[in-house]
């Protein structure tokens, strides 16, 4: 995904399409009920839902943009911060190395691979989405509901 500088509004993909924020779609008031791409009311998740698919090594670089920062947990990183400054700083592992890579899946919006997630046998462990897609409610509950439905 491209990340050309913008106002927040709108970004340009990887193949020069102009697209709307969740923000600007927020700032419109009202859903048009039209399947965009980052609907911030829930219709667009409703209706196309989540999909999935396996971790492949050779998209590292691409999974790797999804790691900025955890959607859930984000508390998690000030305590790993305070552990290091009281016992000295490591090594930061990421989840590409910590999670095997048959735990890590994909996660799909209308095609286009948006997240990572990690899974157990009974529940999703870590989510970590690109960062266009943070403010659309996309959780661990919602994830889980449909990859194990």
């Amino acid at each position: 995904m491209n990340d050309q500088p913008s106002s927040g509004l709108t970004y340009r993909d990887e193949k020069g399409v102009e697209v709307k924020t969740a923000l600007f779609l927020k700032n419109r008031g009202s859903c048009c009920k039209t399947s965009c791409r980052h609907c911030p009311y829930g219709f667009t998740l409703r209706n196309k839902g989540l999909q999935f698919s396996d971790y492949d090594p050779n998209l590292r670089s691409l999974a790797e943009t999804f790691l900025g920062s955890p959607k859930e947990n984000p508390e998690g990183d000030i305590a790993a911060s305070l552990l290091a400054d009281g016992f000295g700083k490591s090594k930061k592992s990421s989840p590409l190395e910590t999670h095997s890579p048959k735990a890590l899946k994909f996660v799909l919006l209308k095609g286009r691979k948006i997240g990572l997630i990690a899974v157990s046998n009974i529940r999703v462990v870590d989510l970590f989405l690109h960062k266009h897609y943070r403010d659309q409610g996309i959780d661990i509950p919602t994830v889980e509901s449909f990859y194990f439905s």
